[in-house]
């Protein structure tokens, strides 16, 4: 099967996402270490965490807020990134940092899938391994992206967004890690009976 095209597809896709989520990571990096050298540029620029673009599903919870505390002067704004504490960027950028690692790590996984699909080797316990790793790191994901708090000086902004529909995804991850571990089991006992 080394001809079909949308696995060669699948995986020169998932061999271009990889690249730039570490594209991605290096610029955060970049974004982060001038953030904390030289914040002048961003100093007014004001944070707001509102519900993210993409969660126009049926299966998502969405809430947030935020409060500032005494000490502010009147007509100041106290979320913007002058404000923000130091720890609270420092954790919000391993944050991003894991849940880049963790579609890294997903993505691989799947690409190895492919890869041994193409070498006809489908049914092994590698690729059961495989798929439960995707879904260990895709549930991971649910719980990392779902609560987001960031402290500032004179106030915080937190918010819960769950996207339900990723549980669903990973349960279905799941039943194809089975599906699989079956599929390997009755090849093991296919070729002892030849």
């Amino acid at each position: 099967m080394t001809k079909n095209t949308l696995l060669n597809i699948a995986i020169i896709i998932s061999r271009i996402v990889k690249v730039l989520f570490v594209i991605t990571a290096i610029a955060i990096t970049s974004l982060y270490i001038y953030v904390q050298l030289d914040n002048n540029l961003f100093a007014e620029k004001q944070i707001m965490i509102s519900k993210p673009v993409i969660s126009n599903n049926y299966f998502s919870y969405f809430i947030s807020g935020s409060e500032t505390y005494q000490g502010l002067e009147k007509g100041e704004n106290p979320f913007t990134v002058s404000q923000i504490e130091a720890l609270s960027l420092f954790i919000y950028y391993i944050k991003i940092l894991i849940v880049l690692l963790l579609s890294f790590i997903a993505l691989n996984s799947f690409e190895k899938i492919i890869l041994s699909v193409k070498k006809l080797e489908t049914f092994s316990l590698k690729n059961v391994k495989r798929f439960r790793k995707i879904g260990f790191c895709i549930l991971i994901l649910f719980f990392l992206e779902g609560y987001t708090v960031i402290r500032f000086e004179y106030g915080m902004q937190k918010a819960i967004a769950f996207n339900y529909s990723s549980l669903i995804y990973v349960l279905i991850i799941f039943i194809v890690a089975e599906i699989f571990k079956e599929g390997y089991a009755l090849q093991q006992e296919n070729e002892l009976t030849i």
